[in-house]
């Protein structure tokens, strides 16, 4: 991702516009091989899908399901969180509270894309 430090929301829409034409941003659908748990989903880009599929294939099914994610205010504000995650100490309470913002931007891009957390 981006760094999207310093920049306005309209900026980040614009940069996230550019990025989406080039490596296609797709909402996945992980499901935990364990029976009885919640499915997670996360928000990636074409180049780097195959990747984190490999990665979680012995724990995780994986699958696309939106192709083609729009680029709203909320994928913007995702975006600036997700970029946060990586600064932070893991433990820390603003990590917390940043984890807990992604988290709700990821919820408002999945109702925006209308995709159903079944």
């Amino acid at each position: 991702m981006d760094n999207f430090k310093g920049m306005s929301i309209a900026e980040v829409k614009e940069r996230l516009e550019y990025l989406n034409k080039i490596y296609r941003f797709v909402i996945v659908r992980f499901q935990s091989k364990r029976p009885n748990k919640k499915p997670v989903f996360l928000i990636s880009n074409r180049a780097n899908l195959d990747q984190v599929i490999e990665k979680s294939s012995n724990f995780f099914t994986a699958k696309i399901v939106r192709d083609m994610v729009l680029v709203t205010d909320n994928l913007a504000y995702w975006a600036i969180y997700q970029d946060k995650l990586d600064e932070h100490n893991l433990y820390s309470e603003e990590q917390q509270h940043i984890i807990k913002m992604n988290r709700y931007f990821i919820n408002q891009v999945l109702i925006e894309n209308k995709v159903q957390k079944k």
